[in-house]
């Protein structure tokens, strides 16, 4: 597997929160500044909940806390409120949601140095992750600023983390099955996989291990995501055979979003890609490798790091040309009687009768 070099100079969203949690319930000290930075809103929110509730002790929480949001401020008013002088050795927080929206507001970085030592500033910025490094590099050489990325879920893997995530803040446990289910249903909106859970943890308090099984996913979780080629991909290279058929049979019904020309295009360039890749000198890191493919994210990369492992270069070459047979039927090149959903389905199987252990993994 292709390792990421990128050295990196920030923690990550949710590594970064439990350590705080844990510190700030304890009572220990923590960084004096600390900014999040990142394209995913539910570790953000998370972390600012938890200086809006826990920082401060409860008596003095409504007067010695204050917060600002980038769309009502400027950069004027953030500065004054960085360097202001508080009244008594009392502890205050100062937080700045939204910090993105605030007109030159990297001219903050100018005064850190000037901040109260018993105020704590929390800065939060909500960006694309790509936009997120350029940020985050702002404040590497500031003393005492802790940096933490919160960067946007993209993959089933990361679903699972922030899956365990939430089940540990609400002192649940969730059934392998129901996993799988929340995912389908939920995609990686964590902010409602969050409400969801909370929701069901109040109705396993006398299951054993307070575990939430699937038929209370079924039941009380209604779908909010819609599948995309992508999952249908990723279905067959986890070779998920039920999954497969249930994202094949979803797509196929609904010819008007998803055209076989569509489908077919998408699958002929990702085991077109893959094709070379079998006979390309390895790549030394994912970015290098996306580059040189024309992908948008490392992430791309590893679901070809992933295929390798899946198919064999014959069975990639086999597969492709059943892609052009399917493409000559579907535009009549080839007699017989076909129809869009019945060559997609087809192709499926096929695709999947020459991963490798196939037989393995019904």
């Amino acid at each position: 597997m292709i390792k990421n070099k990128k050295e990196e100079v920030y923690k990550k969203a949710k590594e970064a929160f439990l350590v705080l949690q844990k510190r700030i319930q304890k009572g220990y000290s923590i960084p004096q500044k600390i900014v999040v930075v990142g394209e995913e809103p539910f570790y953000i929110e998370m972390i600012d909940q938890l200086f809006s509730k826990q920082f401060l002790p409860e008596n003095i929480r409504a007067e010695n806390r204050t917060i600002l949001r980038g769309e009502e401020i400027d950069v004027e008013n953030l500065i004054s409120s960085l360097i202001e002088i508080p009244w008594g050795d009392e502890p205050t927080l100062l937080i700045v949601r939204n910090a993105e929206k605030i007109k030159d507001e990297s001219r903050v970085l100018d005064y850190l140095d000037q901040m109260d030592l018993n105020r704590t500033l929390l800065m939060l910025y909500n960006v694309e992750d790509k936009i997120a490094p350029s940020i985050l590099d702002r404040f590497k050489d500031k003393k005492g600023v802790e940096l933490i990325f919160s960067e946007k879920v993209k993959n089933l893997n990361s679903f699972k983390s922030a899956l365990s995530f939430c089940a540990k803040q609400l002192n649940v446990s969730v059934a392998n099955d129901a996993k799988y289910l929340l995912f389908d249903l939920l995609g990686n909106d964590l902010m409602t996989l969050y409400s969801e859970m909370s929701k069901l943890s109040l109705l396993v308090n006398n299951l054993p291990n307070r575990e939430i099984p699937k038929k209370y996913v079924e039941y009380c979780v209604v779908r909010v995501k819609n599948y995309t080629i992508f999952d249908l991909l990723n279905a067959i290279i986890e070779r998920q055979k039920v999954r497969t058929k249930e994202i094949a049979l979803y797509i196929a019904g609904d010819e008007k979003n998803f055209p076989l020309k569509m489908i077919l295009n998408v699958f002929f360039n990702f085991f077109c890609n893959l094709f070379i890749l079998f006979y390309k000198k390895p790549f030394q890191t994912l970015e290098d490798q996306s580059k040189y493919l024309g992908l948008k994210s490392k992430y791309e990369s590893e679901r070809y790091e992933s295929a390798k492992s899946v198919f064999t270069a014959s069975a990639v070459y086999k597969i492709i040309a059943e892609i052009r047979r399917v493409d000559a039927c579907s535009v009549g090149a080839q007699e017989g009687l076909y129809t869009s959903r019945g060559l997609l389905l087809d192709l499926i199987t096929f695709i999947e009768l020459n991963a490798e252990g196939y037989e393995l993994k019904k």
